[in-house]
């Protein structure tokens, strides 16, 4: 465990300059810092000079477009695909709404036309014959409705009910279309482009029968989440309680401390995460001590299950999150195939189904090479999370014969619940004292994150999958430049906001910051929170 002196600005500066001097060059580390800096930096300065260094050419887009804007009350100019675009608000529960949306109006316009359209699951098809006739029936659609529709083909969009036939002339000979709208989020979210309807010219008389497998019918999958509150006054006193009946020596600074248990309201931000990126979820287990989120509305799609319906009476109250973890699979009514999420991940993008699961149910899992677990027997001085992986690794070694080499990312993790219920069975002794450690122990199994993917591998009942995640430390300096990262590119399955050790003088500032981002990635109120006070609370 790094001491004090070890985290010291001064002892990592003194470090830093002995390796400069050594190797006679900065760390390749220093550069990228400094670059994320400054890109940080030059967000905040566009954040305020933007809309004035942008205004001439707002305005003058602003007149060009005028009717467009006034035909809709929530229309808004937004910078986007290098320009300046028309965008409706984002009134959807789910981005996963717009493509059949964009879809069903094409289809609708050409077909009113006359036009011949076939579908091969992931585009539609018309004859290469068709395609003025195709870009006609568009054009009067969108100008009948005073509609912002957008047709683009590798090169600028064109906007169909303001421009004339030169605007559109790049399109006469293009191979497919994407047509869609941009409909905004917030001042920094658009969506649409990546949402579009693809239209593809192809000649050829089967067109109307190929398909793709979009149409998968895929098992029902649940989300079960762990949440606690650590700032409700009845949780401090039986945690200090708990705390108290044991000797301090025989728990590790990082199994108890104050930002294992902190409550930024992540839950919130990660629910509308769930909402807007992954509507596929059929229902949503929050796993609490018996606390309820104050804005949770009463939704059949939601459930608040207490840890007295998982765990024997005789573990609680239990401040170990490896106690609760190791027994997810028994919350009442839970589906087969299910995610289970900590209340600090979050769904950066759209996703499938087929990002955790392969058709017929199996698990992908998603070993992280950066967490190697290390070598040695667990000890009291490893980091609970590393002595919970070494139990892992000498568990599955010992049964199985192979070693498992990584912990697993900090990503949603896909379980089956048979499979727990199989690794129960054949562990039980273990099961059973990793549930009874009020706190987290030097024999815990991390059976969530890591034993459930490596037992599920060894029996060929899962498989390794690939995902785009993010690790944000929030106490760490690299937190606001990978921060800005997410928020302006917006390229990661997922992501996790952790905090390990953070020291009291920073609080105020990293709650700030997290708020910020949450708010600006995540900005509008998703189904599972009340709007107003009314008897749809929980």
């Amino acid at each position: 465990m790094t001491s004090r002196a070890g985290r010291h600005p001064l002892a990592a500066l003194r470090r830093a300059v002995s390796r400069t001097l050594s190797e006679r060059r900065l760390p390749p580390y220093v550069g990228e810092y400094t670059r994320g800096r400054a890109r940080v930096a030059a967000a905040a300065v566009g954040r305020w000079a933007g809309p004035v260094l942008r205004s001439p050419g707002r305005a003058r887009a602003a007149r060009k477009l005028r009717p467009l804007l006034e035909a809709g009350s929530e229309r808004r100019l937004i910078r986007a695909a290098g320009g300046w675009r028309v965008a409706e608000a984002f009134e959807h529960e789910s981005m996963a709404s717009l493509p059949a949306e964009h879809r069903r109006m094409v289809a609708e316009a050409l077909g009113a036309a006359g036009v011949a359209v076939g579908d091969s699951g992931d585009a539609l098809v018309v004859d290469p014959r068709d395609r003025p006739a195709a870009l006609a029936a568009l054009r009067t659609a969108a100008a009948r409705a005073a509609d912002p529709l957008y047709v683009a083909s590798g090169a600028e969009p064109v906007l169909l009910a303001s421009s004339d036939a030169t605007d559109a002339a790049h399109l006469a000979g293009a191979a497919a279309w994407s047509v869609y709208r941009w409909y905004w989020l917030s001042a920094r979210y658009v969506v649409g482009e990546d949402q579009a309807c693809s239209v593809r010219f192809d000649a050829g008389s089967d067109v109307a029968s190929r398909r793709s497998d979009a149409a998968t019918r895929w098992p029902a999958i649940d989300v079960v989440y762990t949440w606690v509150d650590g700032s409700d006054p009845r949780w401090q006193r039986a945690y200090e309680e708990a705390r108290g009946s044991i000797q301090d020596e025989s728990v590790h600074a990082l199994a108890a401390n104050a930002s294992r248990f902190r409550n930024r309201d992540e839950i919130r931000y990660s629910l509308r995460s769930l909402a807007l990126h992954a509507p596929w979820v059929r229902r949503v287990h929050l796993v609490t001590c018996g606390q309820v989120p104050a804005w949770l509305t009463a939704d059949e799609r939601i459930r608040v299950v207490r840890h007295d319906e998982i765990l024997d009476t005789g573990c609680l109250p239990t401040f170990n999150s490896h106690a609760i973890e190791s027994a997810l699979h028994r919350v009442p009514g839970l589906a087969e195939h299910y995610l289970y999420l900590n209340d600090d991940f979050f769904l950066g993008r759209p996703v499938a189904p087929s990002l955790f699961f392969l058709p017929d149910g199996t698990p992908r899992c998603f070993p992280d090479e950066g967490a190697p677990i290390p070598e040695g027997p667990p000890t009291e001085r490893d980091a609970p999370v590393d002595a919970a992986a070494k139990n892992v690794r000498d568990l599955i070694s010992a049964r199985f014969g192979v070693q498992p080499a990584a912990k697993m990312l900090h990503a949603p993790y896909a379980q089956r619940k048979s499979v727990l219920e199989d690794l129960e069975r054949d562990f039980a002794e273990q099961f059973e004292r990793t549930a009874r450690s009020r706190f987290r122990a030097v024999e815990d199994l991390s059976v969530a994150s890591c034993l459930a993917h490596h037992y599920a591998l060894a029996t060929g009942r899962a498989v390794v999958g690939t995902l785009e995640s993010e690790y944000v430390n929030v106490a760490d300096r690299w937190a606001p430049i990978k921060m800005e990262r997410l928020l302006s590119l917006r390229a990661c399955d997922s992501f996790c906001l952790n905090e390990t050790d953070l020291p009291p003088g920073k609080e105020r500032r990293v709650q700030r910051a997290v708020a910020s981002f949450l708010g600006e990635y995540f900005p509008r109120t998703g189904p599972f929170e009340i709007t107003r006070a009314g008897p749809g609370a929980a």
